[in-house]
């Protein structure tokens, strides 16, 4: 088993340094060069951890014992900064504590209960006290060195709002208050870059993202928008909030919101290291981003004859239809979409519906009873289709539109949508 030292990135923790663990539990680690300022773990094979900061200090090293899954006696030698860090972590771990606490109270009292406002004010007006003297401890610790990295990069992120009545009223345009807090933070942070290497600020970003009042995808983006604009004045912020984000929309498997925020952020700024999943999802937005070429698709017809994408010659514009004869919300639009077509096939568009089917026969009866007089492929796969990886399909119906050159224009799931790609 071994020990490992990483550190945060602005988007997640890397390895800079190992050791093994002796029979005894013990462990040393001397990482060969100085850390850079970052919040930093300790780490095990077992999967414990232990969270520090590598601040303005010298060479770290670390020792101690694992000891049946605990970690006994971790030393952060030559790091007064950790002393600090400790003092922080203790405080936010009280306040947690009473927060819990207070929420349990407030859930607690019935609604209907003829003394309910007086309880709530009371609870609330307890909670704000709670708030204060929190921040005024944090406030402490963080003059205690005012020029570190824990104090500059740390602390201010931890901060919680006072709910003064500038804060109670920005907080009515998209939050909830239900919890007696605000979690709109943005004003007390500043925008240090330090503060880029601080893992707990994507925490508040998720919280605060968790609670936005309407979360729909339309005021979703109106969150989003409220997160880059806060963050625009400095570059690596930008690039933290905007990993952040992707991470969170990606995590959620709001993929419309990972492309709006990769259509209207990612050119302000220089590229997040995404990783995983995310980094996945934002090489799909690329490849099928505007401009650039359509995937060839060479599926069967409904007569058996192998259809080429690649070898269309359009008049102006190729709708690509992903659909299924089993997927009831393309049976309701149906009609409407088929109406369109033929609206507008007499203008040069000309529509591929690419069904997502896995029972021949059953494609075949709803092609002819329905009349779908456009050209219909399918490679009669259903989830395994090649077309939902080569289009990153998340749901049917979709629509890509295709210029005369078989290059994108766009993507939409609704009639509206499509309509509003081709002028």
């Amino acid at each position: 088993m071994k020990a490992h030292v990483a550190q945060f990135d602005g988007t997640g923790f890397t390895e800079v340094a190992s050791a093994l663990i002796d029979s005894n539990g013990g462990f040393a680690i001397y990482p060969s060069e100085k850390l850079s300022p970052s919040a930093c773990l300790l780490w095990f094979d077992s999967g414990d951890t232990v969270s520090f900061i590598a601040g303005d200090d010298k060479f770290l090293e670390f020792t101690g014992r694992l000891y049946e899954h605990m970690i006994v006696g971790p030393r952060f030698i030559n790091s007064k900064e950790n002393d600090l860090f400790r003092s922080v972590k203790n405080k936010v771990s009280e306040f947690h504590s009473i927060e819990d606490s207070i929420n349990r109270s407030g859930r607690a009292i019935d609604e209907f209960d003829p003394m309910y406002s007086g309880k709530a004010a009371a609870i609330k007006e307890y909670f704000l006290v709670k708030v204060k003297e929190y921040n005024n401890q944090l406030k402490v610790l963080q003059n205690l060195m005012p020029e570190s990295y824990c104090s500059k990069a740390i602390i201010p992120v931890l901060f919680q709002s006072n709910m003064d009545e500038d804060t109670l009223n920005l907080a009515k345009n998209y939050d909830n208050n239900r919890a007696f807090q605000h979690y709109e933070f943005f004003s007390r942070i500043g925008n240090d870059s330090l503060i880029s290497t601080n893992p707990f600020l994507r925490e508040k970003i998720y919280s605060y993202m968790n609670i936005w009042v309407n979360q729909q995808d339309k005021r979703l983006q109106d969150g989003i928008d409220v997160v880059m604009k806060k963050f625009s004045p400095d570059d690596a912020l930008r690039k933290y909030a905007l990993s952040t984000l992707v991470d969170y929309f990606t995590g959620h498997n709001n993929f419309p919101l990972v492309n709006y925020l990769y259509e209207n952020y990612f050119n302000t700024c220089g590229v997040p290291a995404l990783k995983g999943k995310s980094a996945e999802v934002i090489e799909q937005i690329k490849r099928l981003s505007r401009g650039n070429k359509a995937p060839d698709l060479i599926m069967p017809d409904i007569h058996g004859n192998y259809f080429w994408l690649s070898q269309m010659k359009p008049r102006r514009y190729v709708v690509l239809f992903f659909w299924a004869s089993w997927c009831p919300h393309c049976q309701k639009l149906m009609p409407d979409i088929l109406n369109y077509y033929h609206d507008v096939k007499d203008k040069g568009v000309d529509f591929v519906a690419v069904s997502l089917d896995n029972n021949k026969q059953e494609w075949l009866d709803y092609v002819s009873q329905n009349k779908l007089d456009w050209i219909n492929i399918s490679d009669l796969r259903r989830f395994d289709s090649e077309a939902i990886s080569l289009y990153a399909l998340k749901g049917t119906p979709t629509f890509f539109v295709l210029d005369k050159s078989l290059n994108i224009v766009g993507s939409a799931n609704e009639l509206s949508g499509l309509k509003a790609l081709i002028k």
